[in-house]
This record gives structure tokens, sequence and C-alpha cells, in this order.
């Protein structure tokens, strides 16, 4: 039963994140969850970065350093999203979660 609750709250907000349309937010194209082997494995699908992510520039894999007013302007439109999801859309996105080391997002 667990995993149901899971499964459908997982579901939510996939359908929830679907129609979140913000200049400063990455668009959710799709997902897929299959059963497999393995368990659940669970793919989302986002809009393409032709610029690469925050986490692309950011994490000490890159290859280049943004500038001190780059990375303002990333806290800024980050802050911009982050604000939308909570305060402004007709429901409100309570947490939202970034695991950096298997790189996924999450909301609860």
């Amino acid at each position: 039963m667990i995993f149901l609750q899971g499964q459908k709250e997982w579901l939510t907000e996939m359908n929830v994140l679907g129609i979140v349309d913000h200049p400063n937010l990455v668009k959710l194209i799709g997902y897929c969850a299959a059963d497999d082997e393995r368990g659940v494995q669970r793919l989302l699908v986002y809009e393409y970065m032709p610029n690469g992510s925050v986490d692309d520039h950011l994490s000490s894999r890159s290859t280049s350093t943004l500038s001190w007013p780059m990375r303002l302007k990333v806290a800024l439109d980050s802050a911009r999203g982050l604000k939308y999801l909570h305060e402004e859309m007709e429901f409100q996105v309570t947490h939202l979660l970034y695991d950096h080391g298997d790189h996924n997002t999450c909301t609860i």
C-alpha cells in the first residue's frame, strides 16, 4: 500500500509540474513509470536547455566558470521561479527538493 500511495503522489506532482508555465522554470514535457526487475523506474522529460543546466555550470565538473554577474542572475531567476511555485500559483508547491547526488528533483 505504501508503494501505491507514493505512486499516486508522484503522479499528482507530475501532473501539477506539467502545467507550470513560468519563464524561470524548465517545462516538464512528460514522464514515464515502468515496473521491471529493478523495481519501479521513473523517467522525467524536460524541455531542451541549449545552454545546459545550472548544475552543468556550477558543478566542479564544469570546464568554464560563470562570471559573478551571471551567477547573481542565475540566483535571482531561480528565486523568481521558486517564488512562483510557492506563492503565486493558484495551488502552491510546498517544498521543492533537489538531490544533487542523483540529479533528481522532486516536490513534497
